[in-house]
């Protein structure tokens, strides 16, 4: 008793429809800090979780997958019961309420023959040397129980600033399981991403940008060797698109080619 009212205190519990077929109960913190954007749920993160849930990612099952700013797990979680093996992470202040839904979802993600747990992922660590962006994928590798298959990230890329160390962080899990990664098979990487247009300046304007000013991390990605496979509009007023990228297996360079193309951009 004692227990669930802790819990209560703690914890602002919701159940969040991905789609026809799956709910999951979603906790954030009740007392939340203003400039954390990792304890709610964005409209990004509710159409890739659907469109994963629905299968638009294709089979999901047996996969390992990591997803790279989760918040509060909802992507993650969505991808784990397709039967995934997944890894949510973000930073350690957003570790206690990632846990939490992981351990709330269990009986659905086990039904589903899927896996989830949480881990802290700074991507700062990918971007600071060679050698510990190797760490770091070791670490998920250990997790997962195999090479990461599938990146996914909702609105992750909503901050310029953070667009080298989140690209060291993707090349650096794509260099070491693309070297170990049979020929023919692909590392995908699936971002939502919201276009966001400057509201002050010079030629301000409310129309959704287009291209590369929509989703200049798109171009960093190519410059690494990414590939574009698909764009995938879902039709909301925010212009959102979930954007499917490949590296193919032996096209990569080894790990620290890959790091020193994010250091670049």
């Amino acid at each position: 008793m004692a227990s669930a009212l802790a819990s209560q205190e703690l914890w602002q519990v919701k159940t969040r429809k991905v789609c026809d077929g799956l709910e999951l109960e979603i906790a954030s913190p009740r007392r939340r800090q203003y400039y954390n954007t990792g304890t709610s749920i964005w409209p990004a993160g509710k159409h890739l979780a659907g469109w994963l849930a629905q299968g638009g990612a294709g089979s999901l099952e047996r996969r390992c997958c990591v997803e790279l700013g989760a918040g509060l797990g909802l992507v993650g979680l969505a991808a784990a019961c397709r039967g995934a093996r997944v890894v949510v992470t973000d930073l350690a202040e957003n570790l206690p309420a990632l846990s939490e839904n992981c351990r709330r979802n269990t009986r659905s993600v086990t039904e589903a023959g899927g896996f989830v747990t949480a881990a802290v992922l700074d991507w700062s660590e990918c971007a600071a040397s060679a050698e510990s962006a190797s760490a770091v994928v070791l670490r998920l590798e250990n997790l997962l129980g195999g090479q990461v298959e599938v990146i996914l990230g909702a609105d992750v890329t909503w901050d310029p600033a953070l667009g080298p160390s989140l690209l060291s962080t993707i090349s650096a899990i794509a260099a070491r399981a693309t070297n170990r990664r049979r020929v023919g098979q692909d590392l995908d990487v699936l971002i939502a991403h919201i276009p966001r247009c400057p509201l002050l300046g010079e030629g301000c304007s409310f129309d959704i940008p287009e291209g590369d000013v929509a989703f200049p991390f798109g171009k960093a990605m190519r410059d690494a060797g990414f590939q574009l496979r698909s764009e995938v509009p879902v039709g909301d007023a925010y212009g959102t698109s979930i954007f499917h990228f490949v590296c193919h297996a032996p096209e990569v360079l080894d790990a620290s080619a890959m790091h020193q193309a994010g250091e670049k951009k």
